[in-house]
């Protein structure tokens, strides 16, 4: 074989075996690219009646599939956390769409923090604040 066929064979097996996570299927180590994820409702600084409910509607996409979403009442200026629950889908593009009661919260400030999760472990947290009459 002559040298410079085997160099260049050489040189296209690394090349591919650096691009094996392209391959792998079972890599689920954090590539770097962020969920997607959009409040709808409530709007910033919406302000909601506790006999209503919470309208929350959520919109998200990742490349890879959701490990879970979680979905967070606090208060704005304790950090207490009212309610707090998750959703877990092992999906690519998620659609959230419910109204939760809010009677038992007082009136006053808080935040709706959502934190998205995909299967690779990354990231990506939303919020919004809104008030309670």
């Amino acid at each position: 074989m002559p040298l410079k066929t085997f160099l260049f064979f050489v040189a296209g097996l690394l090349a591919l075996s650096s691009c094996s996570d392209l391959f792998d299927e079972n890599n689920l180590k954090p590539d770097g690219s962020k969920p997607s994820v959009m409040i709808i409702s409530p709007t910033n600084n919406q302000a909601i009646s506790k006999n209503d409910g919470l309208h929350i509607a959520v919109s998200a996409v990742d490349k890879d599939e959701f490990k879970a979403i979680s979905f967070t009442i606090a208060g704005a200026k304790d950090a207490k956390e009212h309610v707090k629950f998750n959703k877990a889908e092992a999906k690519s593009r998620l659609a959230f769409d419910t109204v939760i009661a809010v009677n038992a919260l007082k009136p006053g400030a808080y935040t709706l923090l959502i934190n998205a999760i995909d299967k690779r472990t990354n990231q990506a947290t939303q919020e919004v604040k809104f008030s309670v009459r």
